[in-house]
């Protein structure tokens, strides 16, 4: 449960609530693709370090760098990645001076795609390091340059500051950096840019429909459960502002995909003060603004989305890692910091994982599936991996719904259709092949002119693959070199380039590798022969290729059934609403009705607001 005041408690429950809602639309933010482009004084490392990654809405680096002016690989340092697939930030390519200063001062701008307004700047120099500008200036073109903040000695690695008043018809940002925090040393800026948001009221808000879920079912078991949480957003369009063509309209050209809304909740307290809470944060899809409606309507979902849009192409053959370490380095290849996620630990171990290029929503939702735990976003935005053990750590009940005070109607079906008896789970134990070739190109020979470069994807016959070799080039004609080769589990990233003279032939590229291949399989099964004999056999099949060990796969069938072979575990409420509990709190519900009297855990919280407040809650029996 969020944390609320006593004043809270006793309105939320009361006889007369006045309940309020507003959200936040940043209609221009670094954390849009395709808004903007960069451009720089210069790059130390164009394929590392390019000035894109400073608008690419990344606030910290990947890991901390070994860099040339800062560090070595050490163990605490990292070697920087040989194909630029991390991120790093842009570096100026001139060092400072024993002042730290430059003799040309570097910069960095941002170029939009059209005139923006800018209500905000963030500024994200190198964290990890802790490496920054202490003398800096910000400037904006509208059709001229100017002067929009001049710093001098600063300490910190973030700085977000808001501007008043808003500047509109904005084309360009631009940071100019005139002295770092250590000498010798390259300007390294994480990120840089300009927003503008917008805040409406209740006033401006029609309905709102806010869907909170940590289980999502498709017709079968909720097992590995990935749920992407949704909000549903109807605005009064009577001024005509939403209409996406409006030129006169101030969110003209905004109107795009994945513009970030902050959704809040509020109640009137006794001294008459608003204590809201977040309810998610989410990125628009559809708008809809008819001509015949006074409304407009987006539906958005949470940074879930985001997740599915983005592709996890890096994976190497992950030996004997546990599912923690598995779900994090798949959360900060997307870009998520560390205080963007929350991790259960789960030691079981996964002899060999590994993932086709698939995005990081599927790879998160394979792992879920593999140890049947829970994933979602919170209302703050952080992203939560659950261990299916995790709701018996709410041993205490959070809230009371009665039938006295706020209970609308409970229905306890005891729903047959979704019971299982008889639980199987496949374990499939890899092992190592012979070293083979398992990429062959000859009858697609290419020409690489002189000092040119080639890059290509390769994809291995035979997957996953351990111990990838440099790939061999068969050539005719000028000098072809391997620039640049990283493997994967899959396959890998290739760069040719001709270091000679004339124009070289490529007639063949091999690959040998040591794939692995499965050493047969074994079924783990869990049943109850009394149910089975009285309902006859229900029966639920979970194969997945992370399950490795005959031990952990009859461990999962044992939970399984355990779980799903109760016809009664569930309970669906309608009530007035309390948006201060979460997902997973545990909850008493009273209905002196049907004679519920038990205490659930919150599986689904469905919240209806359109001046006044409802809620439709799925619990699961706490046990």
């Amino acid at each position: 449960m969020q944390t609320v005041t006593n004043d809270f408690e006793t309105a939320i429950d009361a006889d007369t609530r006045d309940i309020r809602a507003k959200v936040i639309i940043d209609w221009v933010g670094n954390y849009i693709s395709g808004d903007a482009t960069a451009s720089s004084s210069g790059e130390k490392d164009a394929t590392n370090t390019p000035d894109d990654q400073a608008i690419n809405g990344k606030m910290n680096p990947y890991r901390k760098w070994a860099l040339a002016d800062i560090a070595t690989a050490d163990g605490n340092h990292y070697a920087c990645p040989a194909n630029g697939s991390r991120e790093m930030g842009w570096h100026n390519d001139v060092k400072s001076n024993g002042s730290k200063e430059f003799t040309v001062d570097p910069w960095v701008q941002v170029d939009f795609d059209s005139a923006k307004t800018v209500g905000n700047i963030v500024v994200a120099f190198e964290r990890l390091i802790d490496h920054y500008a202490e003398d800096y200036e910000v400037e904006y073109y509208d059709g001229s340059w100017h002067t929009l903040q001049t710093v001098t000695g600063n300490t910190e690695t973030l700085i977000e500051s808001v501007i008043s008043p808003v500047k509109t018809n904005v084309t360009k940002l631009k940071l100019t950096i005139s002295k770092v925090s250590l000498v010798s040393s390259y300007a390294k800026v994480i990120e840089f840019g300009g927003g503008y948001s917008e805040e409406y009221s209740v006033d401006n808000i029609d309905m709102l429909r806010i869907l909170k879920e940590r289980q999502f079912t498709e017709g079968s078991l909720p097992i590995g459960n990935a749920s992407a949480n949704s909000v549903d957003l109807i605005l009064d369009n009577t001024n005509n502002d939403f209409f996406p063509l409006n030129q006169s309209s101030p969110y003209y050209g905004f109107f795009r995909d994945n513009r970030r809304i902050h959704v809040y909740l509020g109640i009137v307290l006794p001294d008459t003060s608003t204590e809201w809470l977040k309810q998610g944060v989410f990125y628009s899809g559809d708008w809809r603004c008819p001509d015949n409606s006074p409304t407009a309507s987006v539906f958005a979902m949470d940074r879930a989305k985001l997740l599915m849009q983005s592709l996890f192409s890096v994976s190497d053959v992950y030996e004997d890692q546990t599912i923690s370490y598995l779900v994090e380095q798949i959360l900060v290849d997307a870009g998520l910091d560390v205080s963007e996620y929350e991790i259960d630990t789960i030691s079981t171990t996964i002899p060999y994982a590994w993932f086709e290029p698939v995005t990081h929503w599927e790879a998160l939702k394979k792992l879920a599936a593999s140890c049947s735990a829970f994933m979602y976003f919170d209302e703050d935005g952080v992203f939560k991996f659950e261990k299916k053990e995790h709701l018996a750590d709410h041993a205490a009940s959070e809230a009371t719904i009665s039938d006295t005070v706020n209970l609308f109607s409970a229905d306890n079906p005891w729903n047959y259709s979704e019971v299982k008896n008889h639980i199987q789970v496949a374990s499939k134990p890899l092992t190592t092949d012979s070293e083979q070739e398992v990429y062959n190109m000859e009858d697609d020979s290419f020409e690489i002119a002189p000092s040119a470069t080639k890059s290509m994807m390769l994809y291995f016959s035979k997957k996953p693959c351990v111990s990838v070799q440099t790939p061999d080039i068969t050539y005719s004609g000028g000098t072809v070199v391997v620039d640049s080769w990283t493997d994967y589990a899959w396959g890998g990233t290739l760069v040719l380039e001709n270091t000679g003279g004339g124009t070289a032939t490529v007639t063949e590229i091999t690959v040998d590798a040591t794939p692995l291949i499965n050493k047969g399989e074994t079924i783990a099964i869990a049943e109850d022969a009394t149910l089975i004999a009285e309902q006859g056999t229900k029966k639920y099949s979970l194969a997945n290729d992370f399950i490795q060990g005959q031990v952990y796969a009859q461990a999962l069938a044992d939970y399984l059934l355990t779980t799903y072979k109760a016809p009664e575990k569930d309970v669906h409420v309608s009530c007035r609403g309390n948006f201060a509990l979460q997902l997973g709190d545990r909850i008493t519900i009273e209905n002196s009705k049907n004679s519920i009297d038990a205490d659930y855990w919150i599986l689904k919280d469905e919240l209806f607001f359109d001046g006044s407040l409802v809620s439709k809650i799925l619990g699961r029996k706490a046990s």
